[in-house]
């Protein structure tokens, strides 16, 4: 598996569907994903991968498609929206699924990690 396995192209796609999917409150606003995305890919495997991979192409490319914005330059609220209506939809569920494992399973790594202080 490639030492970065998301393009930055995907990393966009992923700040902004993480943007929609957790609320502001949750403690995640600002949250570095890549790095903790990757590790948890580093773990699953090259197929997990190209899975999230293709997600993310299809979920910022699939509104420009329909004659809007590509995904990343849509409001939060339509791209909460969208997300919402994949986790509805038997075809796109799965991919739901995977992207909310993988943002939970970044979230949990970087949360049981020490902190980092500069005390004396």
């Amino acid at each position: 598996m490639p030492s970065r396995p998301l393009s930055p192209a995907a990393a966009r796609t992923l700040y902004n569907a993480a943007d929609a999917v957790l609320p502001p409150s949750d403690g995640c606003v600002g949250f570095d994903w890549a790095p903790g995305v990757e590790a948890a890919l580093g773990r699953r495997g090259e197929r997990a991968a190209r899975r999230l991979r293709a997600l993310l192409r299809r979920l910022e490319w699939t509104p420009w498609l329909r004659g809007h914005a590509p995904f990343s330059q849509l409001p939060r609220s339509e791209r909460a929206a969208l997300l919402d209506a994949w986790a509805r939809r038997p075809r796109r569920a799965a991919d739901h699924a995977l992207l909310c494992a993988l943002l939970a399973e970044a979230h949990a790594a970087a949360s049981s990690r020490p902190s980092q202080s500069s005390g004396a």
